[in-house]
């Protein structure tokens, strides 16, 4: 298991945000999924209930990523195919961006929001090409990864500029650069939204050390390893990089792709492979070749 966090750390990064609460909605569809037995028309008229989550929902299911060979016209029909706890951990992904900052109109904002969307589906589709079974808590991770950097960019206005900069400089580890001149870091607040929402213990370990990645190699368990290798590899084939950190270079995986690769069983010349199943996915990518 990761070492485990300082609490008198979460303290200091907390001093002057506001952990969102997680939303009714959420209580009451855990509420039912806790009772051992939940009932999916129950759970499907809780989520239909709201026109946007719900409508959300249908547009996710139906993409490439889940590659059902049917078209999903219900939230119920969602439930029954792809099981209650599915759906409901999708719901709580979908939330997020709701509840989590103001949601001003905003370029750096909407990058954040964007690309967390793109490397959830990544995660997921990534899992689904090398057969891993834990698709749907890498699009937790994916989504909740940089949950954090919303609610610091609500306070400080140069966020944006601390992070390009900490991103353009090599062996500089951006949640350590932003603890040097905030005081906090987006992993810890991302660690802190996904406790309170409920994410499993793992999901939560891997989002406290996403940047700080070799806390994770060193002492985590082959699964948060495996997680986080998963996430990883989705911001570097995507060039998140480029979209958030302004950065003409992956200095994160340049660092630690050995290891990722390692874990993951994979060499380099697989990342083609990997990149053409994301584009099937409906996912752009660097490793995707286009053929003429």
């Amino acid at each position: 298991m990761a070492q485990p966090i300082d609490k008198t750390k979460i303290e200091a990064a907390l001093k002057g945000f506001t952990i969102p609460p997680r939303p009714d909605l959420l209580l009451a569809l855990q509420a039912e999924l806790d009772t051992g037995e939940p009932n999916v028309k129950a759970i499907s008229n809780l989520i239909s209930k709201d026109i946007a989550i719900s409508g959300f929902v249908l547009k996710v299911v139906n993409s490439p990523v889940y590659a059902l060979t049917r078209q999903i016209d219900s939230v119920q029909q969602a439930c029954m195919i792809l099981g209650a706890k599915r759906i409901v951990q999708l719901v709580r992904s979908i939330l997020l961006r709701y509840n989590v900052g103001d949601n001003k109109p905003d370029p750096f904002i909407n990058a954040i929001w964007d690309t967390s969307t793109q490397l959830g589906e990544a995660c997921m589709a990534i899992c689904q090409h090398l057969h891993l079974d834990f698709g749907d808590e890498a699009y937790s991770i994916g989504m909740f990864n940089n949950a954090g950097m919303a609610l610091i960019y609500n306070i400080h206005n140069d966020y944006q500029n601390i992070i390009e900069e900490a991103s353009s400089i090599e062996n500089i580890n951006i949640a350590m650069a932003e603890e040097q001149q905030l005081g906090t870091s987006h992993e810890l607040l991302s660690f802190m939204i996904a406790e309170s929402w409920g994410l499993s213990h793992d999901v939560c370990n891997v989002l406290a050390y996403h940047h700080s990645c070799q806390a994770i190699f060193n002492t985590g368990t082959f699964y948060e390893k495996q997680l986080l290798s998963v996430l990883k590899l989705a911001e570097h084939i995507l060039e998140i990089h480029k979209t958030i950190g302004q950065a003409d270079v992956d200095f994160e995986w340049k660092l630690y792709s050995e290891q990722i690769l390692d874990i993951l069983e994979l060499e380099v010349f697989h990342l083609i492979d990997v990149g053409e199943h994301l584009f099937q996915c409906g996912i752009g990518n660097q490793y995707h070749v286009e053929r003429h």
